[in-house]
């Protein structure tokens, strides 16, 4: 019997550990075959990313780079640059803790055991950084210690994947456990590096006003930032004590650890607001100093600063520049400004969470809780609305330019072809019984075809001669011919010229530019049949009977499309909303065809700017800058349609 039993043992054992070889096998063939994809991913997605931001620090040229941190970001934004540093590094904060939370998910489902896989993971995202710096910098020390960092990480998940956890678990964890630690020392590290920037661009203005104004007093900037950061922490500890108070047993213990943490947070909250009113007090110094200097001249400033740093006059000018008052003033509230505004934003978070917990309860938001958040909101209104265009006035005028240009652009094309769309996969899947699939290809095509070719055949439809195709039709309506490519001016000025010629609009009110209107009737014209086709899709998964079912009940056409066909198109509308967006903030290529120089200031997007100080003015370090400030503003703005999304878009 006892050798029976040890026979069976051992088989059961030989069957574990084929399916463990098994398993292992199947994992390792799955990677070679998505192997060749991640390596094209990380070639060529990953890395120039990578490389373009190294390139933003600098002032690169041909042969010389040098080292400028991020002066050209704040060149391109003004203080607001170090504003959306700061918002970046909460995004990566957000994306770390979103890898931890689904991991703890998963493992409270019994999947294994996931915080052994955090040590290999942090070696590993070391290892990445290390590589990637190395590979940018051209330093072989850093990418020989990225190599082996990577090799002993990969190393370290083995054996704790066969020490800890189950084969199957292993990429997944390890992966996880990647993610986590890479976005972390990411967001880690772009902080520091942003408080370190706002230090090495303030230190000298707060020091050169002890020389130029000793009769002022000024906090030191260490002071403020220490008192910035025991305000963070404060409110860290109190989001920390509510999110532990509910998970405490309910016994004496329990009950006696909530009394205490009560008064922990009142403690708390009570620095926090010695530190705020302590933060207060200093911008308000900063803001007075500030006011005294900015009539300072430049060989005011220069003599100070020869007296502080002992350099002499060129010396001086190379390692600092030639700041004047003006200057010497918004680096003075650059710090100010930069926590005013991040804390603006921080408010407005906590309100929207606020917010979500009540939505997401079911419940209405008591009394107490709406003048909370009618405080929240309008605190964080004030800092924004009173700091934020302070911040970024000190920053490129036609970079902000070329950003509105781009939202009047994407707010022009995004809503009327995404309506035209529906509206057009709606008359085709109901109303057109034969030819459907010809309707199909001709929507389609002004997509797939050369953008370039189409864009020069608009750009010969809107063309100022008195015969081109759109002045002949407006002669059809008895309307005089238009310069449409040609013309600055605004669409609303150019109605109201016509209807009470010498009458001049407000800028505000003015509008887009005609030139900018010809680029979207082409934009609209070539993604509404694109959409079209999309919602096709989309309404030909929409089952049947539920529109009989409607029917029965004596629901009419709107009141099915309102309550059916909208709501489970959600998901389509949402991807495709996406994409719109995105693409027409990125749009480049029939924007620079179609562009005259005679209303160039008014059609340039961002992407055409970033190319033209690109190509045209060989600026490359700061179109990179241009192109990374873009491309956190499409981050953001996905994340926010995200965020939204959740509880309005049905999946079935």
């Amino acid at each position: 019997m006892a050798t029976a039993a040890s026979s069976k043992e051992e088989l059961q054992r030989e069957l574990r550990l084929g399916k463990q070889r098994r398993r292992r096998q199947e994992a390792l063939l799955a990677l070679l075959f998505v192997a060749p994809a991640t390596i094209i991913t990380l070639m060529f997605r990953i890395w120039p990313v990578v490389f373009g931001f190294f390139v933003s620090l600098h002032q690169w040229r041909a042969r010389t780079h040098n080292f400028l941190g991020l002066d050209q970001y704040v060149r391109a934004m003004g203080n607001g640059a170090y504003v959306l540093a700061f918002l970046l590094s909460a995004l990566l904060v957000y994306g770390a803790y979103r890898a931890l939370q689904s991991a703890r998910q998963q493992m409270a489902e019994g999947q294994g055991n996931f915080y052994p896989f955090l040590l290999p993971g942090f070696i590993l995202a070391v290892g990445v950084i290390a590589l990637s710096l190395g590979f940018a910098a051209g330093i072989n020390a850093l990418i020989l210690a990225g190599l082996a960092l990577l090799v002993v990480g990969g190393g370290l998940q083995r054996w704790f994947s066969r020490r800890f956890q189950k084969p199957y678990s292993e990429v997944h964890y390890g992966l996880k456990a990647w993610q986590f630690s890479l976005l972390s020392l990411l967001a880690l590290g772009l902080f520091a590096f942003t408080i370190s920037e706002i230090l090495l661009d303030s230190t000298l203005a707060f020091d050169l006003i002890g020389v130029l104004a000793p009769q002022l007093y000024l906090p030191s900037l260490g002071s403020q930032m220490l008192a910035a950061a025991i305000l963070g922490l404060t409110l860290s500890g109190v989001l920390i004590v509510r999110w532990v108070r509910p998970r405490l047993p309910d016994d004496y213990t329990g009950d006696w650890m909530r009394g205490a943490l009560r008064w922990v947070t009142v403690v708390l909250a009570l620095v926090a607001i010695g530190a705020l009113v302590y933060l207060i007090a200093a911008f308000q110094y900063d803001q007075a100093a500030a006011s005294a200097v900015r009539n300072l001249e430049r060989g005011d400033v220069e003599a100070a600063g020869r007296e502080l740093t002992g350099l002499d006059r060129d010396a001086f000018r190379t390692q600092y520049g030639t700041p004047k008052g003006v200057d010497l003033a918004n680096d003075l509230i650059a710090w100010p400004q930069v926590v005013s505004v991040s804390l603006g934003f921080f408010i407005m978070f906590v309100a929207y969470r606020l917010w979500r917990e009540a939505a997401e309860q079911q419940a209405t938001p008591g009394t107490g809780r709406l003048i909370l958040l009618a405080i929240l909101l309008a605190v964080a209104g004030w800092l924004l609305i009173g700091e934020l265009p302070q911040a970024m006035a000190v920053g490129d005028p036609q970079f902000f330019q070329s950003l509105l240009i781009t939202t009047t652009y994407a707010l022009g094309t995004v809503p009327v072809q995404l309506s035209l769309g529906l509206f057009l996969a709606y008359l085709l899947f109901y109303e057109v019984r034969l030819g459907k699939s010809l309707y199909r290809m001709v929507y389609f095509m002004p997509y797939v075809a050369p953008t370039v070719a189409t864009a020069t055949v608009f750009g010969i439809i809107f063309s100022s001669r008195p015969y081109s195709l759109a002045n002949r039709a407006l002669g059809l309506l008895g309307i005089d011919p238009l310069s449409w490519l040609l013309e600055s001016k605004g669409i609303f000025q150019i109605i109201a010229e016509r209807l009470s010629p010498g009458v001049v609009l407000p800028d505000f009110l003015m509008g887009p530019s005609l030139a900018l209107i010809s680029i979207i009737l082409y934009n609209i014209w070539v993604f509404s049949g694109y959409n079209a086709v999309i919602f096709l899709a989309g309404l030909g998964a929409i089952p049947a009977d539920l529109y009989e079912a409607a029917k029965v009940d004596g629901a009419g056409r709107w009141q099915a499309f309102r309550r059916i066909t909208f709501p489970l198109l959600s998901p389509t509308t949402f991807f495709l909303t996406i994409l719109s967006i995105t693409g027409t903030f990125r749009a480049f290529t029939h924007i620079y065809v179609m562009r005259q120089a005679a209303a160039r200031g008014t059609a340039d997007t961002t992407s055409v700017y970033i190319f033209l100080q690109f190509w045209q003015f060989n600026q490359w370090g700061y179109a990179s800058a241009m192109a990374f400030v873009l491309f956190g503003i499409i981050l953001i703005l996905t994340l926010v349609q995200n965020e939204v999304s959740k509880g309005r878009v049905f999946y079935g």
